[in-house]
């Protein structure tokens, strides 16, 4: 028995080290192998994931030594590698060097108004005529590195990569000093999403979602006002970051920390509205004016034509995800306020129109504090859908294997999508250990707060 029991426990460390092999492998050898075999490792670093989030809890096993160590080695490795998956790093250095070498507003020029500058011609010839989406803080860390890095490729590709890494690192350890579990550190920095489109693609999603994971560390430490700071400066990453704000300030007068709550909010938006009125209204409106105005491929809505009916306008769908977002703010009232961030930032992704895979990581960071939770494996969930449509759609191959794997993808990829919400929708919604006020109560709340 007690062999047996060995055994088991060998299963989560497996699981952890093949999904790092493969996810390794996918990284390195996207592009230089045959897709079936690029399309056969992912499916396998993600099946590997999903086993390793299913061992652990029955049999444990994962020490944080063997989740840090495989961890960074494979964030090393994927910071070497030339980005393979996404091209936004080019368009993150691009922005900077409107801002901090050309000293023109990204957020009223396009890269195409700098036409002899020696990084245009890397950034994605959809997004060249494009004003910045990004938000004055993310834009002015872009911009000091741009006067620093020049024109090197290496150097830039390099700096976004192992930044991403970095915050990356800094999330993990925020997971690690609140839950003093290795499983949790895993769920964040051992999927394949991270390694792939995060750390080697250098996206900035992740800073997004640790500022708002660092937000709900330091509330419940009683440092309101250093959570405001922290959560407006994910929120001037990417404005997204606001549904997170909301969504930790309604638990928060949920618990009734009404006091705090409002002194977070007010600090969180001073810092917000300081920044936007140096850097201009433009932008503020520009993200709604390019990806909100836009359908992706892989968003939940996509399974409309899929039953013959018209995607609805842009502003009709912007306006129903607000709706979507606001229930479920609103029902994890008396979540957790990780758990209640991560499920408001998770549905954003989820069910906005325009979707990509990095979007995932605005809620996974905060997911991981209760990983074993049901928004935290929907989150996941989420995160393995969105790579695995992502990545058949970009390496079809031909045969029945391939085309049945394409079907899947376009069919498939929007039903789980769609899937997915309606189960985060139906998330039950327990009670904190805190004393909670009725979720009735909150309309009154909110209108105005509680005396010094």
């Amino acid at each position: 028995m007690d062999v047996a029991r060995r055994e088991l426990r060998l299963l989560a460390p497996a699981a952890l080290l093949i999904s790092l092999i493969a996810t390794g492998l996918v990284v390195t050898t996207n592009g230089l192998v045959p897709n079936p075999l690029h399309i056969a490792l992912m499916i396998i670093a993600c099946g590997a994931y999903g086993a390793m989030l299913v061992a652990e809890p029955r049999w444990g096993g994962l020490s944080i030594r063997v989740v840090a160590i495989s961890t960074l080695v494979t964030a090393v490795v994927a910071i070497i590698v030339v980005p393979r998956f996404t091209g936004d790093l080019w368009s993150y250095a691009m922005y900077g060097r409107m801002l901090g070498v050309h000293h023109m507003s990204p957020w009223t020029h396009a890269p195409t108004d700098v036409p002899h500058d020696p990084l245009l011609h890397l950034v994605a010839r959809t997004w060249r005529h494009t004003p910045s989406v990004y938000g004055p803080a993310f834009t002015l860390v872009s911009g000091s590195a741009a006067r620093v890095l020049g024109t090197s490729v290496v150097a830039t590709r390099v700096f976004y990569q192992a930044l991403a890494a970095m915050v990356l690192g800094a999330g993990g350890w925020l997971v690690w000093r609140e839950t003093r579990s290795a499983p949790a550190v895993a769920f964040l920095t051992v999927h394949p999403l991270v390694i792939m489109f995060l750390v080697n693609g250098g996206r900035n999603d992740i800073m997004v979602g640790v500022a708002m994971l660092a937000a709900v560390v330091l509330v419940a430490r009683r440092r309101v006002g250093a959570a405001g700071v922290v959560a407006a400066l994910g929120a001037l990453v990417k404005i997204t970051g606001v549904v997170g704000i909301a969504a930790l300030f309604v638990t928060m007068v949920a618990r009734g920390e009404r006091r705090a709550a409002y002194r977070m909010l007010r600090v969180a938006g001073v810092v917000f509205g300081v920044a936007y009125l140096v850097a201009g209204t433009a932008a503020l409106f520009a993200p709604m004016q390019t990806a909100g105005a836009l359908y992706s491929d892989g968003s939940a809505w996509s399974s409309l034509s899929l039953v013959g009916v018209a995607l609805p306008g842009t502003h009709l769908a912007l306006a129903l995800l607000a709706v979507v977002v606001l229930v479920v703010i609103v029902r994890h009232a008396r979540s957790r306020s990780s758990t209640a961030v991560a499920a408001a930032l998770g549905m954003l992704s989820l069910a906005a129109a325009y979707t990509l895979p990095g979007y995932a990581a605005w809620g996974l960071p905060a997911a991981a504090l209760d990983h074993r939770g049901r928004v935290a494996r929907i989150l996941a969930a989420a995160g393995v859908v969105f790579i695995v449509t992502y990545e058949i759609v970009q390496h079809p191959f031909s045969g029945v294997i391939g085309s049945a794997l394409h079907t899947l993808a376009t069919v498939g990829g929007p039903l789980a999508v769609l899937a997915l919400v309606v189960l985060l929708l139906r998330t039950p919604t327990p009670r904190t250990q805190e004393h909670l006020m009725p979720v009735a109560q909150l309309p009154t709340l909110l209108q105005q707060p509680s005396a010094p």
